[in-house]
């Protein structure tokens, strides 16, 4: 693609391009005269040389507009195969910074190239710098655990998994906080005590809860499992991780003396387990709250656990065959729960 810029000089040197408004008032002039006389007076009027209007006129002509053709750009620095080296690069190793991949690319390609250029080539091949996921650690034999109970599990329908009560422990920090935050400031203001993020050793003390959801509903284990069950059929299967207290002889036989049975459960499941979803929303629920010590925040945490709605739980109950299936397509690997 060319283009063309029309320029005017003036008796001092200087030598700059027309404006849109130039133009367009050379084309009302244009209207006036003669074809003779046309590039001459105009030039005349508007202190410009002849030059520059016979290119403007005849540009009008041909493409009946004033404004600039579409302008070529700097060439680029990089080839095509050069690009699908950053790529490949790239995948190879999904972590290496943009800088490192140009000093790789300048060693092994003898191309000079700043960090800016390759972070463009990679948004061109749709590879954009994100921030990465945190998942649990996952060995081949626990991924092959995960997928044999995956596919075990696999038509179970909603009201099977309705007949699980999930349980859980979470500890939380009075000031903990729930993940990246923002603040908006001007420059020269990092420092303003509404700008800053406190933080204090050890989260400044804790609280652990024990809770435990069903379709139905959620409760704090604050009584035995036991009266829990009590309310419930003899059909229902109680769900916990494979903790080391919870594995422990005396837990198991515990859990048998009280007839209560437990549901199998794989290694590394947070992704299975819809109650870690309850609790993320309770924790964040908890962020609004500014609380000076641990009395403050029980009292914070029984208010919003009663305040969670019961249709959350159906609703997380309900996403369960979805999380099984995704576990299978990711053959046992991590999935987006």
């Amino acid at each position: 693609m060319w283009y063309c810029c029309v320029f005017t000089h003036y008796q001092d040197g200087e030598k700059r391009e027309l404006t849109v408004a130039e133009r367009s008032i050379m084309l009302l002039h244009s209207q006036d005269l003669s074809q003779k006389k046309k590039k001459k007076k105009i030039a005349e009027k508007m202190k410009h040389s002849r030059h520059a209007i016979k290119i403007t006129l005849k540009r009008y002509q041909e493409t009946g507009s004033y404004e600039n053709r579409p302008k070529s750009g700097r060439k680029r620095t990089t080839t095509g195969r050069q690009d699908r080296y950053l790529v490949r690069l790239s995948l190879r190793n999904r972590f290496t910074t943009s800088k490192q991949l140009a000093v790789d690319l300048s060693t092994d390609q003898g191309v000079s190239v700043c960090d800016r250029t390759v972070k463009r080539r990679l948004v061109e091949a749709n590879l954009k710098s994100c921030k990465p996921r945190c998942k649990p650690y996952l060995t081949q034999q626990q991924m092959k655990n995960r997928l044999l109970w995956a596919k075990k599990y696999r038509n179970w329908t909603v009201e099977d998994w309705s007949k699980i009560i999930w349980s859980d422990e979470s500890d939380i920090e009075i000031f903990g906080t729930p993940g990246a935050q923002f603040v908006h400031r001007r420059p020269g203001e990092a420092f303003r005590p509404d700008c800053i993020l406190p933080t204090v050793k050890h989260g400044g003390g804790s609280v652990m809860i024990s809770g435990c959801m069903f379709a139905s509903g959620k409760e704090i284990l604050q009584v035995s499992v036991a009266k829990i069950f009590g309310r419930a059929e003899s059909e229902y299967l109680f769900q916990q991780d494979n903790a080391p207290c919870h594995k422990s002889r005396r837990s198991i036989q515990w859990f048998r003396e009280n007839g209560i049975r437990l549901f199998e459960w794989p290694a590394q499941p947070p992704d299975l387990s819809p109650i870690e979803n309850l609790c993320r929303m309770l924790k964040l629920k908890l962020s609004k709250y500014k609380c000076k010590s641990k009395t403050e925040l029980k009292d914070k945490i029984v208010r919003e656990w009663e305040l969670l709605s019961p249709n959350i739980c159906q609703r997380l109950v309900e996403s369960m065959p979805r999380r099984v299936n995704a576990v299978i397509k990711a053959n046992g690997g991590v999935t987006k729960y």
